[in-house]
C-alpha cells in the first residue's frame, strides 16, 4: 500500500506537469523550442546522476523513498506537454514524441512494483545459513540474504517474521519479497525498503552510512550492509542504477575490522571471508547502510 500511495502522488505530479508543458506549448514557448531542450537536459542529468541513488533513503525517512525519489516520470510527462506543440518538431512528429515520452513514463513510475512480477526471481523455501551468515540461493538474491544476516546479528530476525505475519521458512525469500528483488538483482533503495519494514516500529532506524569506511567504526556505523563490485569498471554504471538493479554489484555484511586490520565479511555467497583495506576500498562502491538506534 506505501508504494501504491507514494505511484498514485507522482502520478498525479506527472499529469500536472504534463497540463503545464501543454499549456506553456501553446503561448510564447511554442515557437521558442528552448524549454523542452532545457527539460530533456534536466531529465538526462536526474536520470543518469540522481535516479535511485542511496542519498534519498536519507532525505525521505519512509519505505517507499524508492517511489517518492521517483521524480523521473514527472520530467517525462513535462517534456511531452511541451512537445505537443513546439515549432521545433515537424506536426507529424509532436504526437509520437509526446506519446512516447508518456510511455516511457508509465513505465518508470510502474518500474519498482511491476520489475519482480516481470523478472520473477527463484527463492530456495528454507534458508541456508554458514555461521549465521545467510547464504544467497539464487544468483541476485545476495541482497536478501545480506539483509537478513544483518537482522540476524541484531536478533531482529525473529521479530520481524512475527510482526510481518511470515509463516515461510526462508528469511531470504522473506527479505526479497520486502525489498522488491527480482532476478536482475536488488536496488539499493530496495534494500533500505526491505530493512525498514522488518524492523518498523523498534529501537532501529535504517541509516546511510558514510562512504569512507575509515569512520564507520568511530561512528557507530557497524555492522553494516554494504554494496561492493567486483568489476571496478562498473560498480556505478548509471543505465543499471536507472533501472533499479544492482548489475554486477554485490550486497555483503561488513561486521567489522580484526586486530590485523582485516575486514570480516559476511559474504553471502560463500560466507565469511577476510578482505584486506585495500582491496576493500577498491571493490566499495562507497554505498553501505546500517541500523542506528533511535
Amino acid at each position: 500500500m506505501d508504494l501504491w500511495v507514494a505511484i498514485a502522488f507522482i502520478a498525479a505530479v506527472s499529469g500536472l506537469a504534463f497540463i503545464a508543458g501543454w499549456k506553456l506549448s501553446l503561448s510564447v514557448y511554442r515557437t521558442r523550442p528552448l524549454l523542452l531542450i532545457e527539460c530533456i537536459l534536466l531529465l538526462l542529468v536526474f536520470a543518469f546522476g540522481l535516479a535511485n541513488r542511496l542519498f534519498w533513503a536519507s532525505a525521505i525517512p519512509n519505505p517507499a523513498a524508492m517511489c517518492w525519489s521517483n521524480w523521473l516520470p514527472v520530467f517525462l510527462c513535462f517534456a511531452a506537454g511541451l512537445a505537443t506543440h513546439v515549432c521545433a518538431l515537424r506536426p507529424s512528429w509532436r504526437g509520437v514524441t509526446a506519446l512516447a515520452m508518456l510511455s516511457l513514463a508509465v513505465a518508470f513510475l510502474l518500474q519498482p512494483v511491476m520489475r519482480p512480477n516481470l523478472y520473477p526471481i527463484s527463492i530456495a523455501e528454507e534458508a541456508d545459513w554458514d555461521h549465521n551468515v545467510c547464504l544467497q540461493s539464487d544468483g541476485a538474491s545476495c541482497g536478501p540474504a545480506a539483509a537478513a544476516t544483518l537482522l540476524r546479528h541484531h536478533s531482529m530476525l525473529d521479530r520481524a517474521k512475527r510482526q510481518l505475519g511470515w509463516e515461510g521458512r526462508s528469511s531470504e525469500a522473506m527479505m526479497a519479497n520486502l525489498c522488491l528483488t527480482s532476478s536482475q538483482g536488488t536496488s539499493s533503495l530496495g534494500l533500505v525498503r526491505g530493512l525498514r519494514l522488518a524492523i518498523d516500529g523498534s529501537r532501529y532506524n535504517v541509516s546511510v552510512a558514510s562512504d569512507n569506511p575509515t569512520t564507520w567504526n568511530a561512528s557507530g556505523q557497524l555492522p553494516n550492509l554494504a554494496v561492493v563490485c567486483f568489476r571496478g569498471g562498473e560498480r556505478n554504471d548509471p543505465v543499471r542504477r536507472l533501472l533499479g538493479t544492482d548489475g554486477e554489484a554485490h550486497a555483503v555484511m561488513v561486521l567489522g575490522r580484526t586486530p590485523q586490520g582485516l575486514w570480516k565479511i559476511g559474504d553471502p555467497a560463500v560466507g565469511w571471508r577476510l578482505y584486506t583495506d585495500e582491496y576493500f576500498r577498491r571493490i566499495f562502491t562507497g554505498e553501505a547502510i546500517y541500523l542506528a538506534k533511535r
